[in-house]
């Protein structure tokens, strides 16, 4: 299982922040973003996600929700979207589990402010093949 964020419609300069990430099986509380083994809360940098197209960068972000840093996402080259994912995948997961996925995030440059981000997650297979995305509605970014 994996947790991607994504912005569409990104044009030159768009970024956004991210923290807290969180997933957990339904009807459990993860309390600290660096539950069910992924690094939600970039304290300590950015191990474990990276960007498709795009760049990850931790920074010093006041009001935080995890701590002191976030991850600045900011879009590279020329596409209409960018992402950030997982690196690394959680998992084994019990059958027939259901999921849930929390995450912070804010526009991380003024050219993104109002735009939309997505956020999904994604089972995998044992042998590699994704088998399901679960993509919530768009919202959108604000800058604080």
């Amino acid at each position: 299982l994996e947790v991607v964020v994504t912005q569409r419609g990104a044009r030159a300069g768009d970024a956004i922040a991210v923290d807290a990430v969180r997933l957990a099986a339904e009807g459990t509380r993860v309390a600290a973003a660096d539950g069910a083994g992924i690094n939600g809360s970039f304290e300590t940098g950015t191990d474990g996600w990276n960007g498709y197209l795009a760049t990850l960068t931790r920074v010093a972000q006041d009001g935080a929700p995890d701590g002191a840093y976030v991850v600045k996402v900011a879009r590279a080259g020329s596409g209409a979207s960018y992402v950030l994912q997982q690196s690394t995948r959680v998992g084994p997961l019990a059958a027939g589990a259901r999921y849930t996925a929390g995450v912070w995030v804010k526009a991380g440059s003024a050219s993104s402010a109002g735009r939309t981000i997505q956020v999904k997650l994604r089972e995998w297979s044992r042998a590699g093949i994704v088998v399901a995305d679960a993509v919530s509605a768009p919202v959108g970014l604000g800058t604080s």
